[in-house]
């Protein structure tokens, strides 16, 4: 709107002393609206770099309210000052550690998040312990924000990783009931001890779960943990293969391409050890694929065209019969139609070799003056 434009443009010499008695005027603190407003200001004139320290005391103050809206808008202010401001750090560090024993769990996990963001001398004799009681909160919104709180522990003293045993605690949670905790706690133990630390924590058991499970997570969670599982997962027989292909063919029906393309990723890894499985794999992919390959987006359809050039080369005549599908159109940009031009070669047969040289001839034909 034109008044939030303005917020951030105007800037009146002399305003700091005015939003200073603005927050200490314990008349406004019963608007909450008008309160908003006043710290909006501070927080927009801040972003645009603007000088907004000498508030410093008056902000700490400001976080004594229930209003969460407020309440975030003051983290955010101290965990930007915090540095410059090194004689008051202990005074926002004791008013987010009494927010962080706030009944709200919104409360609770936004005063970790920003005590974990504070840029001060001595800060890790502040966190450990608050770190530690949200990995095992009862709010899931305070577990996952403690989880990626871990990472910020790493950086200030990773040693302290290794004495609280963090890595451990972290991996606990993998069986978590909210999927977001779950998905955090992989990508911070993944972050702490890479990709083979990880999968020491990956059992049969827990992958299962996570199979199982796999549903609740968003996308961007479910093609991370089909990653984790195509390295951690071994059928130990046939039942068990096809039962766990059971339970990803819902994914390959999935309208996102990254989704199908863990999942055929998945298919493929768990069944390379018996060659004819292997291949019945590839062909249960083939049309899902070749559906995300014609899709709206571009880019998309670029990466899954890749996928299928490699599955041709592995996989000689799959796609013999779906030829069609990799001739060029008149809209796609000149490096997908390149690469569909590769992959007719790896197509073709006895049976469409007409149709795809006649293809070919009609793109090397000059164009119509």
């Amino acid at each position: 709107s034109k008044g939030a434009v303005g917020l951030f443009v105007d800037h009146k010499k002399g305003e700091i002393p005015e939003l200073k008695n603005l927050l200490r005027d314990s008349s406004i603190d019963k608007d909450p609206k008008l309160k908003r407003g006043v710290m909006e200001r501070v927080v927009g004139y801040m972003t645009l770099g603007i000088d907004m320290s000498a508030l410093f005391s008056e902000m700490i103050m400001a976080t004594a309210t229930k209003d969460l809206v407020q309440k975030k808008m003051a983290y955010l202010y101290l965990s930007n000052y915090a540095q410059l401001q090194s004689d008051l750090a202990l005074l926002v560090i004791n008013t987010l550690l009494k927010d962080f024993r706030d009944e709200d769990p919104m409360v609770r996990g936004l005063a970790l998040r920003c005590i974990c963001s504070l840029h001060v001398q001595n800060i890790t004799e502040y966190i450990v312990e608050p770190i530690l009681k949200g990995l095992k909160d009862q709010s899931p919104y305070v577990r996952k924000t403690a989880v990626l709180c871990t990472l910020r522990l790493r950086d200030f003293s990773p040693e302290l990783i290794v004495q609280h045993k963090l890595v451990n605690v972290c991996a606990e949670l993998f069986r978590d009931r909210d999927p977001q905790v779950v998905a955090n706690a992989l990508s911070a133990v993944q972050d702490l001890q890479g990709r083979e630390g990880l999968l020491k924590f990956i059992d049969r058991a827990c992958s299962v779960m996570l199979l199982k499970r796999l549903r609740d997570f968003h996308e961007f969670s479910q093609c991370f943990i089909l990653d984790i599982l195509a390295d951690a997962f071994r059928p130990e027989a046939d039942e068990e293969m096809f039962e766990v292909m059971n339970h990803l063919d819902e994914r390959l029906r999935h309208n996102n391409s990254a989704v199908v393309l863990a999942a055929a990723n998945m298919f493929l890894r768990i069944s390379e050890r018996r060659p004819e499985i292997h291949r019945q794999a590839a062909a249960r992919v083939r049309i899902p694929l070749l559906t995300h390959a014609t899709g709206a987006s571009v880019e998309a359809s670029f990466v899954v065209v890749r996928h299928l050039v490699l599955m041709a080369q592995r996989f000689p005549g799959l796609f013999s019969s779906d030829y069609l599908s990799f001739f060029p159109r008149y809209s796609d940009p000149p490096h997908l139609q390149r690469l569909k031009v590769s992959a007719l070669s790896l197509v073709a047969d006895e049976a469409n070799c007409r149709h795809v040289v006649s293809e070919l001839s009609s793109l090397v034909a000059p164009a119509a003056p």
